[in-house]
């Protein structure tokens, strides 16, 4: 819970902007709020790796993630019978209802980049489903379809 006086209106100013760059004729402005994002992401992956430790194994890049995730607005749930991650909330919910397109790339690309910084070996992927973000993290498989072990380094 937040208490300002008077009220700030930030939902109000990211959604004018949403507005504008949805607007556009072509797709730079989505693109461009996209490489932000992508950027922010990794410079917060890049956080939670140092955190992590010199080499992390997958269970501590999985917390690293959840981590990252939960300092970051989301509540991540980690599906126990096949270790996709979904994220039970979307932090830019407000704005996803009138911007789902935009808001969801910029979601998903924050989301690349945080995997990207953290050196994890999941994957992130738009997945919208009624009820939760449209972010989930997938857990990297071999050419053979099976999930990649653990390595030696794992605490």
């Amino acid at each position: 819970m937040t208490v300002s006086l008077p009220a700030r209106r930030y939902d109000r100013a990211a959604d004018l902007m949403a507005s504008a760059l949805d607007r556009m004729s072509s797709p730079t402005g989505a693109d461009a709020v996209a490489a932000v994002a992508r950027e922010h992401g990794a410079a917060a992956g890049a956080a939670a790796r140092l955190k992590a430790g010199a080499r992390p194994g997958q269970r501590r890049l999985r917390t690293a993630l959840l981590d990252a995730l939960r300092g970051a607005g989301y509540e991540p749930h980690v599906d126990q019978s096949n270790g996709t991650v979904f994220l039970r909330n979307c932090p830019y919910d407000a704005i996803a209802e009138a911007h789902r397109e935009l808001t969801c790339g910029m979601n998903r690309a924050w989301a690349d980049g945080l995997v990207d910084g953290l050196g994890s070996p999941a994957m992130a992927e738009l997945a919208p489903e009624a009820g939760r973000c449209c972010v989930v993290f997938r857990t990297e498989r071999d050419e053979n379809g099976s999930q990649r072990t653990a390595d030696p380094g794992d605490s």
